[in-house]
């Protein structure tokens, strides 16, 4: 969007992700580092409030343009579902709230809020294109790479 471009959803947009905040995610991982009753233990931490793909962008288009009437050429364009895409990808965090106290502070809008906020302030990034892909087939979407668009 800060390129005035709309931007990509694949698929239909309900798959389900819990988005993390930076803030919220390192000093928990940090502090599993360097603890005793950590080791040897697989712990999620991370977003506690799934969401669509599709509330998602509803959330960041308002929040980005500051109202609820966006124009038509920022809303997200669906293209073609990617193959074998999870669904549904959020993760249970009860062993870290057990063990390390963990409790995800930072609502998706307030994280989103201070992610644009970022975002404005850093400006249009030039982006960049994968030079080659691993796996080349008639699957892999063509926004993954100049070439093939």
């Amino acid at each position: 969007m800060l390129h005035n471009k709309n931007f990509y959803i694949y698929g239909d947009g309900k798959q389900k992700r819990a988005f993390s905040y930076i803030d919220d995610v390192i000093p928990p991982m940090i502090k599993a580092a360097f603890s005793k009753k950590c080791e040897g233990k697989t712990m999620n931490v991370g977003g506690e409030e799934p969401i669509t793909l599709n509330q998602l962008a509803k959330i960041l288009t308002e929040e980005f343009f500051g109202k609820k009437d966006i124009p038509k050429e920022f809303m997200p364009k669906h293209l073609s579902s990617r193959p074998q895409e999870v669904k549904y990808a959020y993760s249970n965090h009860d062993l870290a709230k057990r063990i390390m106290g963990f409790k995800s502070k930072t609502s998706i809008i307030e994280g989103l809020k201070e992610m644009i906020k970022w975002a404005k302030k850093m400006g249009p990034q030039k982006f960049v294109y994968l030079e080659d892909l691993d796996l080349k087939n008639d699957l892999v979407p063509k926004t993954w790479s100049q070439k093939l668009l």
